[in-house]
């Protein structure tokens, strides 16, 4: 292989920098100091085992010197950048792997506790928000300390107490003070941060974590007709609520695969038109399309595909996240996302390009679909919105701007924001 014209001032500057003589470099690898000198002026261009031999001898990655293949180490400092919105050019990044390798090492190492602990604020956020048990609990202590509160307002404030009165009151303030400390107690064995990441927490995140170990996709229900049980009892969900919305969506994943086969899909992938069209030569419904190809492997699809379904009221029912959309575990999502105009409109296909500009963020192609399921004669229609997005590579000339819910929304000026985000500088 052969490299570019920079590689000589670069094995020079590494060089000097380590303070090795041009002597003893050209001995280490085999050459003589005048063929080493021309190199480190650019005047002969090296590949292959010299190039190889001199990355070694100066301890640093051969594709730091080579400008044909982009080293792991620039590639992640620039997405580094391009995630905290840094505008550095690929020059600079290689330059700062290359001259200032252990600094570079450490953004990386940083980059990724700070989105470590970006997730942990996000699952934090969402269990602050929806978890009915931390929420129960926190009502339970702000109770009690107001009731200790009241009771010593009534014994500081008055003199002429009854000595009786006095003794009630005072065993009250004892008793709620005993309660107060075993509610704070309980709270903060819930809050324990390693229990939180040990255990799934509702039925809803054990399904959810579930999935997300098998990457959506169950090659046993494509291939065959096995037993529900078995994939379940194999599984890590323990709850009976749990086991009940697997199996709520393994039977729906069966009934969609016998509907519509890996098998006849594969000619239609990747895909190259339109989901209704797609669903019409197939002889399938649009969610039933929608969640073919949201729960197949990318490497099968052609693309990563995620996916979001809720009923009338906003509730999420099913949600398969992607890099860069990022979305709330339970209701109260960005009232700007493409499946709410569709809830208005059901039995339409809608497709829209939308900005997320969430913590990663990124453009998308979306598409959102609303059924009306009629359950039983005469019943009304219980109507279920879906949307289907992946990420959009063209170049767009509008789209609409969507974040992931008020709290962390980043869109100051939302005219639809029901609270204020915790990104407000102001608060």
């Amino acid at each position: 292989m052969s490299v570019g014209d920079q590689v000589g001032a670069r094995i020079r500057e590494k060089r000097v920098q380590l303070r090795i003589r041009q002597s003893q470099l050209a001995k280490i690898v085999g050459v003589s100091p005048s063929y080493l000198n021309l190199i480190e002026h650019n005047r002969r261009r090296i590949g292959g085992k010299l190039l190889t031999d001199l990355a070694e001898a100066l301890s640093i990655d051969v594709d730091l010197l080579s400008e044909d293949g982009k080293s792991s180490k620039v590639a992640r400092l620039e997405e580094v950048a391009h995630y905290h919105k840094v505008d550095m050019q690929a020059e600079s990044a290689r330059e700062l792997a290359t001259r200032f390798p252990a600094w570079s090492g450490f953004l990386i190492e940083l980059d990724r506790n700070v989105r470590s602990l970006e997730a942990k604020i996000d699952a934090l956020s969402d269990r602050l928000s929806h978890d009915p048990q931390l929420a129960t609990s926190l009502h339970e202590v702000i109770t009690t300390v107001t009731a200790i509160r009241a009771t010593s307002s009534i014994l500081s404030d008055s003199d002429d107490i009854d000595p009786m009165w006095q003794m009630r009151f005072q065993r009250n303030i004892s008793e709620d003070s005993l309660r107060l400390a075993e509610e704070a107690q309980a709270l903060v064995d819930y809050l324990d941060a390693d229990e939180i990441e040990a255990r799934a927490g509702t039925p809803y995140e054990e399904v959810e974590a579930f999935l997300h170990e098998n990457d959506y996709h169950f090659e046993m229900i494509e291939t065959e007709t096995p037993d529900l049980d078995d994939i379940l009892n194999i599984s890590a969900i323990r709850s009976t609520a749990g086991r009940l919305l697997a199996r709520n969506f393994l039977e729906t994943y069966q009934m969609d695969a016998t509907a519509l086969s890996l098998t006849s899909l594969m000619d239609d992938l990747p895909i190259q038109t339109g989901l209704s069209q797609l669903a019409q030569k197939h002889h399938c419904t649009i969610p039933q399309m929608m969640r073919r190809l949201a729960c197949l492997p990318k490497e099968t699809v052609g693309r990563e595909f995620g996916m979001v379904s809720m009923d009338v009221t906003g509730s999420i029912l099913f949600r398969k996240q992607i890099d860069g959309f990022h979305m709330p575990r339970f209701g109260s999502a960005c009232a700007y996302w493409p499946i709410f105009q569709a809830l208005q409109m059901p039995m339409r296909l809608l497709e829209d390009v939308v900005i997320h500009t969430g913590r990663e963020g990124g453009t998308f192609h979306t598409y959102s679909y609303c059924e009306a399921i009629q359950d039983s004669i005469g019943s009304p229609p219980r109507l279920v919105a879906h949307m289907l997005f992946h990420p959009h590579t063209q170049e767009v000339a509008q789209a609409t701007l969507v974040g992931a819910t008020c709290r962390v929304c980043a869109i100051a000026t939302c005219p639809s924001r029901r609270e204020p985000s915790i990104l407000d500088e102001e608060l």
